[in-house]
């Protein structure tokens, strides 16, 4: 939490993108709320909001790895990474962001639904961009689109993944057993403490598909982040950071 304070996150970036409804109106509601928070944050020196734990972003914490575990070998290069505590901040604006993997040409992002509605809506969006159609990411999921984009730059690449994943009952079992859920030594805190709130759910409680489902569990689209997306999100940042400079006046 601690990285993102006072400084606009890539998974809220998207709030910056949409202009008022005003002629005049450089942010929507959504937009000038968000300056506003961090303007709140650089005040008190601390974030807003503590962290929660709640199960079901526990679960997509816990479930992250094994879902990275699963991307097949060919489509990763020898030099991805899964990076999810690695946060990179932009050398000159109050910009941060984390991605959830990393190799030498893209950034890559893990979500795991916790209803099966998302999971069928995101993996109709991939099968639409692998037919060319991004705007259709960019329009029905802005909020991962602009995330994507923002780690993007702030990486210094040109690709981007997004990966989709809901476990079969069978990986549900596995992800829930006793060996999977013991603590590394190497575990986060945060990781630990989701481990925690997972620990006793049952197969009925957890996100999953049926076993023989013909939907793919893991589902993933690469592409290339547009040059007109990246010059046009650097600079909804820079009016965003110049409106928050005058709330700190």
């Amino acid at each position: 939490m601690e990285g993102r304070v006072g400084t606009f996150s890539s998974s809220s970036i998207y709030k910056l993108v949409k202009s008022g409804r005003g002629k005049d109106a450089v942010f929507s509601a959504a937009g000038i709320t968000y300056i506003k928070e961090k303007s709140y944050e650089i005040r008190l020196g601390q974030a807003l909001e503590t962290e929660q734990f709640s199960k079901a972003t526990s679960w997509g914490h816990v479930v992250e790895p094994y879902a990275y575990s699963k991307i097949p070998n060919e489509v990763l290069s020898l030099s991805s990474r899964l990076e999810s505590k690695k946060r990179r901040k932009h050398p000159n604006l109050l910009w941060s962001g984390a991605s959830d993997f990393e190799t030498s040409e893209l950034v890559g992002d893990i979500k795991s639904p916790v209803t099966l509605k998302s999971f069928c809506e995101q993996v109709d969006i991939y099968d639409q961009v692998k037919s060319g159609d991004l705007e259709a990411f960019k329009n029905e999921k802005p909020e991962y689109y602009w995330q994507l984009v923002s780690n993007a730059i702030l990486a210094g690449v040109d690709y981007a993944m997004a990966v989709c994943f809901v476990p079969t009952e069978d990986d549900v079992l596995e992800i829930l057993s006793e060996s999977n859920l013991e603590y590394d030594a190497n575990d986060s805190e945060h990781l630990t403490k989701c481990k925690d709130k997972i620990k006793w759910l049952t197969l009925s409680e957890a996100p999953h598909l049926k076993n023989g489902c013909p939907y793919d569990s893991l589902n993933w689209v690469k592409f290339e982040v547009p040059q007109d997306d990246k010059d046009f999100l650097i600079q909804r940042v820079e009016l965003a950071e110049a409106e928050l400079r005058k709330l700190l006046k």
